[in-house]
């Protein structure tokens, strides 16, 4: 019986549409709460720690948004002493090869305090995202803390929106941003009461960063909280209809007003994988058919090399220098790396290109943590990213699917770094099909 209709106990299986939420047996049935219930005891910090998810709005207008991450990751710290589950084991050893690269970088004389400043705050990220996903996975704390991400999303996205209508002009949040220039430099950016940017994108345009600091994250964020409003669609017990409806179309425009071209394709792949797994569930020769359209477009794309090259320098021309920068930055922190003593770390702390001010080792996640971690962070990041989309899969969730997939295309072009809400949707993952749910049986694939 496919459960994917509203959660009912006798929902017959006439009533299961093909409907945006698409949701599997595990996402439809993780809505009783008495299953929660029944999971060992909280304790008050792993209690105080989702909340603390839900805050985020209130400490960005307040204009304490730096201190996010490390917070949350002080609240984590019991979630941490019990046998973990694999992906909090993965975020943690995360942040111990980060950690370990920091040594390597302060013996290299990269360590200046406002750099370790900020790779410490970068390790806070890892460590709490393993804390709450411990909480999540194994404290039965999945709803609370899929509420508190809802109410997240459609802040962000409601700042986009009010940035964008504000344009150049200052709003009165964050309320401490007359301390912007006084404050250390990892906590400046987070101080800027100016929520949009004058920008070209083929033309004069107006960027909105909402809370995010940057048009870039805030796009994906608002991205990722407009899968996770569809994956909740049938999860009335989290989100009413109207904060979904609300959710959606605040996100959507934070996504366009972005201008960012990684965020727009990251989510047309999302929504594409979601359109593939939700048709899967009733016409199973569609995987072989987007496989061999999959063979179809790559043959083409070879033989228009190109026109296809072509292509990619006009779509370039929106914002010129773009890929140019980026190519240099890859090169230069790739050439670093090939003179690293110890391959299986990195440098842990980012470094300023020599005649630039634009950092070594940004601009893309991946070839970052190379830098930032060597190549056992590079094997946990692969793990942490692509576990979420293989659980997705084998437990034949469109929706959840589609918002694990989202990150690895914008990844490849943006940093993950500390002001990245980005972390908490891939949790989200494992709160809307919990680790220990039970696998559909053939029939329901």
């Amino acid at each position: 019986m496919d459960v994917s209709a509203p959660v009912t106990e006798d929902a017959p299986e006439s009533a299961v549409p093909l409907s945006l939420a698409a949701a599997p047996p595990p996402l439809a049935a993780a809505a009783p709460r008495r299953r929660e219930r029944a999971a060992s005891p909280r304790t008050w910090r792993e209690r105080l720690m989702v909340r603390w998810v839900g805050y985020f709005p209130l400490t960005w207008a307040v204009g304490l948004a730096f201190v996010f991450w490390p917070v949350a990751a002080l609240l984590s710290v019991g979630s941490l002493r019990r046998r973990l589950p694999w992906p909090a084991a993965t975020a943690l050893l995360m942040a111990g090869a980060l950690a370990l690269s920091v040594v390597v970088g302060v013996a290299a004389g990269l360590g200046s305090p406002a750099r370790v400043l900020g790779a410490a705050t970068n390790i806070s990220v890892w460590v709490a995202v393993a804390g709450i996903i411990a909480a999540v996975a194994s404290r039965g704390m999945g709803d609370d803390f899929l509420r508190a991400l809802v109410w997240v999303g459609l802040a962000n996205s409601s700042a986009a929106v009010i940035g964008w209508l504000l344009g150049s002009h200052a709003s009165p949040l964050p309320l401490l941003h007359g301390l912007q220039y006084s404050a250390p430099e990892p906590a400046r950016v987070w101080l800027d009461n100016l929520l949009a940017e004058q920008a070209w994108f083929g033309g004069p345009v107006v960027r909105s960063a909402g809370m995010m600091a940057y048009p870039t994250w805030q796009g994906a964020v608002s991205a990722a909280s407009l899968l996770l409003a569809i994956a909740l669609w049938q999860r009335r017990d989290i989100a009413r209809r109207w904060v979904l409806v609300a959710q959606i179309a605040t996100a959507a425009f934070g996504v366009y007003v972005s201008y960012s071209r990684v965020v727009w394709m990251g989510l047309a792949v999302a929504l594409a994988v979601w359109l593939v797994v939700a048709l899967s569930q009733r016409m199973p020769g569609v995987w072989l058919f987007t496989g061999l359209l999959a063979v179809g477009v790559a043959v083409t794309a070879y033989a228009l090399r190109d026109h296809v090259a072509s292509l990619l320098a006009s779509l370039d021309e929106n914002r010129p220098g773009s890929s140019q920068t980026r190519e240099s930055i890859y090169a230069d922190t790739l050439a670093l790396m090939r003179t690293h003593p110890f391959p299986l770390l990195g440098y842990g702390i980012k470094a300023t290109r020599e005649g630039s001010e634009i950092n070594i080792a940004t601009h893309s996640t991946y070839v970052g943590i190379y830098y930032r971690g060597g190549l056992l962070a590079v094997g946990a990041l692969a793990v942490f990213l692509l576990g979420p989309v293989v659980h997705a899969l084998r437990h034949r969730s469109a929706a959840v699917a589609a918002m694990a997939t989202f990150p690895l295309v914008p990844l490849a072009f943006q940093d993950y770094d500390p002001g990245h809400l980005l972390p908490l949707y891939t949790v989200a993952v494992f709160a809307l099909v919990p680790l220990a749910s039970p696998r559909p049986p053939r029939s329901a694939r």
